[in-house]
């Protein structure tokens, strides 16, 4: 059984062959629907034209059913993502916090290595040793850098795209569901 993916690109796959069949119908060549109007001609004992007249009123038909099902598979995208609404906001909602707390903290790693840079440097001018330097730094706030870069990677390298991955799979699901009613599977 061919699945919605293969449908999906036989449709794309038929706009250049029909293109270039519409080429050859312009040069003159006696193509499959030049055949199909003559066949109808003679089938049901009609003129060429009223044979060409049915064919075109069935395409007309094609195109206001390719519309509806068009139609269709936007409300089917829609309710989709509709009856996912609530977790697309938590999860966007979630994401914006996890990039929050990444610049936030990545901004305090940043803060906290110019203050103590420039204690430190404040330190060298007053001529103290490198070691009442350190007792010095240490004996200020202690600020956990390794804590602080491991809650940015956290936020950065596993929340964010764990929920972005999500909220592109809730896109996807509803772009497979439009596509499931266009090709009508």
């Amino acid at each position: 059984m061919i699945n919605l993916d293969d449908r999906a690109k036989a449709v794309r796959l038929s706009y250049p062959l029909t293109m270039r069949l519409a080429k050859l119908i312009e040069r003159g060549a006696y193509t499959a629907t030049a055949q199909e109007i003559i066949h109808r001609a003679e089938q049901q004992n009609i003129s060429v034209d009223d044979a060409y007249l049915q064919m075109n009123a069935e395409l007309d038909q094609q195109e206001a059913n390719y519309k509806a099902t068009t139609q269709q598979a936007l409300e089917a995208y829609d309710i989709h993502i509709s009856n996912h609404a609530d977790e697309l906001a938590q999860l966007h909602k979630q994401l914006s916090e996890a990039r929050s707390i990444a610049t936030t903290v990545s901004n305090q790693i940043k803060n906290a290595k110019n203050a103590r840079d420039g204690i430190y440097w404040e330190l060298r001018r007053a001529d103290l040793s490198n070691e009442q330097i350190k007792a010095v730094i240490e004996m200020k706030a202690p600020f956990d850098f390794d804590k602080a870069e491991q809650e940015v990677y956290q936020a950065k390298r596993i929340t964010m795209p764990q929920l972005q991955a999500r909220i592109d799979d809730i896109y996807s699901e509803a772009k497979a569901v439009q596509l499931n009613v266009i090709v009508g599977i």
